[in-house]
Protein backbone atom coordinates (compact mmCIF):
# COMPACT_ATOMS: atom_id res chain seq x y z
CA UNK A 1 0.00 0.00 0.00
CA UNK A 2 2.82 2.41 0.87
CA UNK A 3 4.79 1.64 -2.29
CA UNK A 4 1.66 2.03 -4.40
CA UNK A 5 1.07 5.47 -2.89
CA UNK A 6 4.71 6.46 -3.48
CA UNK A 7 4.51 5.46 -7.16
CA UNK A 8 1.18 7.21 -7.56
CA UNK A 9 2.61 10.39 -6.03
CA UNK A 10 5.69 10.20 -8.25
CA UNK A 11 3.70 9.74 -11.47
CA UNK A 12 1.19 12.44 -10.45
CA UNK A 13 4.02 14.91 -9.80
CA UNK A 14 5.62 13.93 -13.11
CA UNK A 15 2.41 14.75 -14.99
CA UNK A 16 2.03 18.05 -13.11
CA UNK A 17 5.62 19.05 -13.94
CA UNK A 18 5.18 18.06 -17.59
CA UNK A 19 1.93 20.06 -17.75
CA UNK A 20 3.69 23.05 -16.22
CA UNK A 21 6.46 22.79 -18.82
CA UNK A 22 4.07 23.58 -21.67
CA UNK A 23 4.26 27.27 -22.59
CA UNK A 24 0.69 27.19 -23.82
CA UNK A 25 -1.33 24.85 -21.65
CA UNK A 26 -3.74 24.00 -24.48
CA UNK A 27 -0.79 22.42 -26.31
CA UNK A 28 -0.77 19.75 -23.60
CA UNK A 29 -4.12 18.55 -24.91
CA UNK A 30 -2.63 18.25 -28.41
CA UNK A 31 0.34 16.14 -27.30
CA UNK A 32 -0.78 12.54 -27.66
CA UNK A 33 1.93 11.09 -25.39
CA UNK A 34 1.04 13.55 -22.64
CA UNK A 35 -2.64 12.70 -22.91
CA UNK A 36 -1.88 8.98 -22.89
CA UNK A 37 0.26 9.34 -19.76
CA UNK A 38 -2.31 11.62 -18.12
CA UNK A 39 -5.08 9.06 -18.64
CA UNK A 40 -2.95 6.31 -17.14
CA UNK A 41 -2.05 8.47 -14.14
CA UNK A 42 -5.70 9.44 -13.73
CA UNK A 43 -6.62 5.74 -13.59
CA UNK A 44 -3.87 5.16 -11.04
CA UNK A 45 -5.06 8.11 -8.90
CA UNK A 46 -8.65 6.86 -9.01
CA UNK A 47 -7.61 3.35 -8.01
CA UNK A 48 -5.11 4.34 -5.32
CA UNK A 49 -6.59 7.45 -3.74
CA UNK A 50 -10.20 8.09 -4.75
CA UNK A 51 -11.71 4.59 -4.42
CA UNK A 52 -10.42 4.08 -0.85
CA UNK A 53 -11.71 7.55 0.10
CA UNK A 54 -15.13 6.70 -1.34
CA UNK A 55 -15.17 3.41 0.57
CA UNK A 56 -14.30 5.17 3.83
CA UNK A 57 -16.94 7.85 3.17
CA UNK A 58 -19.56 5.13 2.59
CA UNK A 59 -18.50 3.38 5.77
CA UNK A 60 -17.37 0.21 4.03
CA UNK A 61 -14.22 -1.42 5.36
CA UNK A 62 -14.14 -4.25 2.81
CA UNK A 63 -12.42 -2.85 -0.28
CA UNK A 64 -11.79 -6.14 -2.03
CA UNK A 65 -15.26 -7.41 -2.96
CA UNK A 66 -17.00 -4.13 -3.77
CA UNK A 67 -15.53 -3.12 -7.14
CA UNK A 68 -13.30 -5.07 -9.49
CA UNK A 69 -10.44 -2.74 -10.43
CA UNK A 70 -8.44 -5.32 -12.36
CA UNK A 71 -9.14 -3.54 -15.65
CA UNK A 72 -7.56 -0.37 -14.27
CA UNK A 73 -4.50 -2.39 -13.37
CA UNK A 74 -4.39 -3.90 -16.85
CA UNK A 75 -4.30 -0.40 -18.34
CA UNK A 76 -1.08 0.24 -16.45
CA UNK A 77 0.57 -2.36 -18.66
CA UNK A 78 -0.25 -0.21 -21.65
CA UNK A 79 2.27 2.30 -20.30
CA UNK A 80 4.94 -0.10 -21.47
CA UNK A 81 4.21 1.05 -25.00
CA UNK A 82 6.10 4.19 -24.08
CA UNK A 83 9.18 2.10 -24.68
CA UNK A 84 8.60 2.66 -28.37
CA UNK A 85 10.16 6.08 -27.81
CA UNK A 86 13.49 4.30 -27.44
CA UNK A 87 13.38 3.32 -31.11
CA UNK A 88 13.11 7.00 -32.02
CA UNK A 89 16.12 7.75 -29.82
CA UNK A 90 18.13 4.93 -31.38
CA UNK A 91 17.43 6.28 -34.87
CA UNK A 92 18.54 9.77 -33.93
CA UNK A 93 21.75 8.68 -32.15
CA UNK A 94 23.51 5.97 -34.21
CA UNK A 95 26.33 5.61 -31.65
CA UNK A 96 23.77 4.53 -29.09
CA UNK A 97 22.49 1.90 -31.52
CA UNK A 98 26.02 0.51 -31.88
CA UNK A 99 26.36 0.27 -28.08
CA UNK A 100 23.00 -1.50 -27.77
CA UNK A 101 23.97 -4.00 -30.50
CA UNK A 102 27.30 -4.65 -28.75
CA UNK A 103 25.51 -5.33 -25.47
CA UNK A 104 23.19 -7.77 -27.27
CA UNK A 105 26.12 -9.61 -28.84
CA UNK A 106 28.03 -9.80 -25.57
CA UNK A 107 24.98 -11.16 -23.76
CA UNK A 108 25.45 -14.52 -25.51
CA UNK A 109 29.04 -14.80 -24.27
CA UNK A 110 28.00 -13.87 -20.75
CA UNK A 111 25.22 -16.48 -20.74
CA UNK A 112 27.59 -19.19 -21.95
CA UNK A 113 30.09 -18.21 -19.25
CA UNK A 114 27.42 -18.43 -16.54
CA UNK A 115 26.24 -21.82 -17.84
CA UNK A 116 29.79 -23.19 -17.75
CA UNK A 117 30.29 -21.70 -14.30
CA UNK A 118 27.11 -23.42 -13.04
CA UNK A 119 28.24 -26.76 -14.51
CA UNK A 120 31.62 -26.34 -12.84
CA UNK A 121 30.03 -25.58 -9.48
CA UNK A 122 27.72 -28.56 -9.84
CA UNK A 123 30.59 -30.92 -10.70
CA UNK A 124 32.65 -29.77 -7.72
CA UNK A 125 29.62 -30.04 -5.42
CA UNK A 126 29.02 -33.67 -6.47
CA UNK A 127 32.74 -34.45 -6.17
CA UNK A 128 33.00 -32.95 -2.68
CA UNK A 129 29.84 -34.76 -1.61
CA UNK A 130 31.27 -38.09 -2.78
CA UNK A 131 34.71 -37.49 -1.28
CA UNK A 132 33.39 -36.43 2.13
CA UNK A 133 30.77 -39.15 2.40
CA UNK A 134 31.05 -40.90 5.78
CA UNK A 135 33.45 -38.35 7.29
CA UNK A 136 32.77 -35.90 10.09
CA UNK A 137 33.26 -32.99 7.69
CA UNK A 138 30.74 -34.48 5.28
CA UNK A 139 28.18 -35.10 8.00
CA UNK A 140 28.56 -31.51 9.19
CA UNK A 141 28.40 -29.66 5.87
CA UNK A 142 26.85 -32.12 3.35
CA UNK A 143 24.04 -33.85 5.24
CA UNK A 144 21.61 -34.23 2.37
Amino acid sequence: QIVENVFCTYFFLEICIRFGAFEKKCNALMDKWFMFDAILVLNMVVETWLLPLMFVAMGSEDFGNTIDVSMLRMLRLVKLTRLSRISRLLRSVPELAIIVKAIGLSARSVCVFFALWLVLIYVFAITLRQLTSGTEFGETYFQS
